[in-house]
């Protein structure tokens, strides 16, 4: 009697068990496949946001590993620009807010300059952008104006203060959809961080990544306290995303032991 053979009649005596055992590792593959899936969709909804405008370097504080606790004073955009090889920057304050009326937590809010390239793919629905002179006004995203129940001319409470609607936006990004724009100034004021920034996004000149990766170099050699990261490398070295891989791995092994 060939091993095959003998292999083939226990598993064939024991329908029952093997029947089991197949659809408990069936599980556990599928379980792999749809965390690590959606790990690699929060990876690539954060790429997409660069891409979509472009970004090549990324400049916040060096050393933070959550680009949410980077604080840069608002004066080295002076002197980013005077950098060679810089062809346009913007500044940004990111943080998050609650709306308890709605059951969300940690909701991304972006304080940008309107008319700034931060506003490159993003598309108003409905209302208009942000422009110069706006004061408590505030973009929301399409799925956060969805679980708000909020339409343009509305009123919202952003941390404890009134802003009105006036535009409704989508995004590549199901980060920003989920989230709103208010000024830059706005936010800075809100927050108490007048003349800070979480860091500024870069547009190069010259756009092949030996290109930018020198660039990066010549930043941070020339401004001392700043990490400039090519866009791609610091989506990955992003603690959330990096902490979702993680989580998605250990889940995963689990979930394939019990399966098995």
């Amino acid at each position: 009697m060939r091993f095959t053979t003998l292999i083939a009649r226990n598993l064939l005596r024991r329908g029952v068990r093997t029947a089991l055992t197949v659809v408990g590792l069936a599980i556990g593959i599928a379980a792999v496949v749809a965390l690590l899936g959606i790990a690699w969709g929060f990876e690539r909804s954060f790429l997409a946001i660069n891409e979509a405008k472009g970004i090549d370097l990324i400049v916040v504080r060096a050393g933070v590993s959550d680009k949410l606790t980077s604080n840069l004073d608002e004066a080295i955009g002076d002197r980013l620009r005077q950098v060679k090889g810089v062809r346009e920057i913007a500044g940004s304050l990111m943080d998050v807010v609650s709306f308890e009326e709605a059951n969300l937590v940690s909701v991304l809010i972006n304080g940008w300059e309107p008319g700034s390239l931060l506003f490159r793919g993003i598309k108003v629905l409905e209302g208009r952008t942000l422009t110069e002179g706006d004061g408590r006004s505030a973009l929301l995203g399409r799925v956060l104006a969805l679980n708000l129940r909020k339409k343009v001319g509305d009123s919202i409470d952003v941390a404890g203060e009134r802003f009105r609607v006036v535009g409704i936006f989508e995004s590549a990004s199901l980060f920003e959809n989920g989230g709103l724009i208010v000024p830059l100034k706005e936010l800075q004021r809100m927050m108490g961080r007048e003349g800070d920034l979480t860091g500024f996004a870069i547009v190069a000149e010259a756009r092949d990544h030996a290109s930018v990766e020198a660039l990066g170099r010549r930043i941070e050699a020339e401004i001392p306290g700043v990490a400039a990261v090519p866009a791609r490398d610091y989506v990955e070295r992003d603690i959330r995303i990096r902490l979702a891989k993680s989580m998605a791995w250990a889940t995963s092994l689990v979930a394939l032991v019990v399966g098995a």
